[in-house]
């Protein structure tokens, strides 16, 4: 059996039979944590995921930390992960101090390719979920579609508008 923790495909397997379960997988999340932070194809990204839908706080640490790991590479691995943290962080909607900053870092990186693309349309989730209306947010959602004109600028100026800015 411990063996078999070893392999990222059965682990990814764990994740996927894990998400439909929702809260009722709460004991699994220590587990999960320790798979967020392994190296692997796919087993972190499940885990990301299996984190956000059961929903339990003590995943957000971990997925902040998850895409700060990644945010600086230029890596489709590292990227997927990001991405599906952010998306995570914003279904969780918890802990706004920690997660609007990282989503507005994400906004901020001068990455344009397409994994650091899908991270920033998953920043732009995560601010409309947590209705982040401060001037610092509207500001960076300004710069935001300054520097990156046609791509995300349809989500972005829709968020702007929504947020009142």
């Amino acid at each position: 059996v411990i063996k078999a923790l070893e392999d990222n495909a059965i682990n990814m397997q764990l994740c996927e039979a894990i998400i439909p379960m929702g809260a009722a997988a709460t004991p699994a999340v220590p587990m999960l944590l320790d798979l967020l932070t392994r190296r692997g194809v796919r087993a972190p990204e499940g885990a990301a995921q299996a984190l956000g839908a059961i929903g339990d706080p003590r995943a957000v640490p971990a997925l902040a930390d998850a895409v700060d790991r990644v945010l600086p590479k230029i890596d489709a691995l590292g990227d997927s992960l990001g991405e599906k943290a952010l998306h995570s962080l914003a279904r969780l909607k918890l802990e706004p101090d920690r997660v609007v900053p990282l989503s507005l870092r994400v906004l901020a990186s001068p990455r344009r390719d397409q994994g650091a693309m899908q991270m920033k349309h998953r920043a732009l989730e995560a601010l409309e979920r947590f209705e982040a209306k401060e001037p610092a947010v509207l500001t960076a959602l300004r710069e935001f579609l300054a520097a990156n004109p046609g791509e995300l600028q349809v989500s972005a100026e829709q968020l702007l508008k929504k947020l009142g800015g």
